[in-house]
C-alpha cells in the first residue's frame, strides 16, 4: 500500500510541476498520466495479493493482466482521442512517459520485493 501511495504522489507531483512548466496542455498531460497511474496502481496490488496467495499462479497471472492491459490501453487511447479535443502529440509523449516511468518503477519494486520474500 505505502508504494502504491508513493505512485499516486509521484504522479500527481509530476503532473502539477509540468503541468506548471506547460499550462496550455495541463489536460493532455492529465489524461496521459491517470490511465497508466490507475493501471499501475491496480497491477500493484492484484500483484501483491496473487503472490501472497500462490506464487506459483504469478506467471499465469500476468499473462492475463498483460491481455487485459492492451485492450485497455488501446480502447482508453481510441476514446481520448475521438471524444476529448485534444493535442494528440501531448497526450501520447505524455501517456507514453508515465507508461515507461511506471512500469519501470513497478519492475525495480517486484524485484525488490520478491527477492526479499526469497531470502
Amino acid at each position: 500500500m505505502k508504494f502504491s501511495l508513493f505512485l499516486i504522489l509521484f504522479c500527481f507531483g509530476a503532473w502539477g510541476i509540468i503541468s506548471g512548466l506547460m499550462p496550455r496542455y495541463t489536460g493532455e498531460i492529465f489524461f496521459g498520466m491517470i490511465a497508466p497511474l490507475l493501471v499501475g496502481v491496480t497491477t500493484v496490488l492484484l500483484v501483491k495479493r496473487t503472490h501472497n496467495k500462490d506464487p506459483r499462479k504469478m506467471t499465469d497471472f500476468l499473462v492475463k493482466a498483460l491481455i487485459a492491459k492492451m485492450v485497455l490501453y488501446g480502447v482508453y487511447i481510441v476514446i481520448i482521442m475521438v471524444i476529448l479535443a485534444f493535442d494528440p502529440i501531448a497526450f501520447i509523449i505524455s501517456f507514453a512517459g508515465f507508461f515507461i516511468l511506471l512500469h519501470g518503477l513497478e519492475a525495480l519494486y517486484f524485484t525488490k520485493t520478491f527477492r526479499a520474500k526469497q531470502n
